[in-house]
């Protein structure tokens, strides 16, 4: 259900980067077809391309259509002539293409992974929060566990570990690592430093929260 969660977030996060993204093409394109309305909505019924204008550039919902088209799809071979006699409307329409469409898809594409990353970046936070966390109660749990266990002058043998096998056990199972209990006699040897029989209290820790947060074929090789 967790990465569900952070799927539809993620989702979420990118349809909103989407609608600003639309909301500000959608104002540039109004801002644009009232300057072609302005310019081009009106021609002189002699003019060679009257029927061209009044069909694209009308009004300002026509204009904005128009705009939109060529934004989604920058096809001007329909717009050859009428270009070729009009070199500022050239000059608009190039501009317009290269800022409007390919700007806005860069700006939508570029909005889009930032979101991503961000998310991304919010997600490794949060597993190092939560790492941080169990790591802290691991700690905890195992400086209990060590004082109901040790013989009064910081340390514990190697039997009394043994015995209280199942008591290390539930340790690893309260924190949701499954440790297979027939390893638990190497984890003892291992966390035995100095090889004299006897295990510390930073050993004993040390080596419980290492195992705890990373259990592989090389942990207890490490510890």
């Amino acid at each position: 259900l967790k990465q569900l969660y952070l799927l539809a977030y993620g989702f979420m996060e990118g349809a909103m980067a989407v609608f600003w993204v639309a909301l500000m093409a959608g104002i540039v394109i109004y801002l644009c077809a009232i300057v072609l309305v302005r310019t081009y909505g009106s021609p002189a019924e002699d003019d060679p391309d009257f029927e061209f204008f009044r069909h694209k550039f009308h009004n300002v919902p026509t204009a904005m259509f128009t705009l939109f088209e060529i934004m989604s799809s920058p096809t001007l071979q329909f717009y050859r002539e009428p270009l070729g006699r009009h070199p500022m409307l050239v000059g608009f329409i190039i501009a317009f293409v290269l800022f409007g469409s390919f700007g806005m898809n860069g700006l939508l594409t570029g909005v889009i992974s930032e979101s991503i990353i961000d998310k991304n970046q919010a997600r490794i936070e949060e597993h190092r929060h939560e790492r941080e966390s169990k790591r802290r109660l691991l700690e905890q749990c195992s400086n209990e566990l060590f004082d109901e266990l040790h013989n009064g002058e910081g340390r514990v043998d190697q039997k009394t570990l043994i015995d209280h096998k199942d008591d290390i056990a539930m340790l690893f199972s309260s924190v949701g690592v499954a440790f297979p209990t027939y390893d638990l006699d190497h984890m003892f040897k291992a966390l035995d430093y100095k090889s004299d029989g006897w295990v510390e209290r930073a050993e004993f820790v040390h080596g419980i929260v290492e195992l705890c947060e990373d259990v592989r074929p090389m942990s207890i090789k490490e510890i």
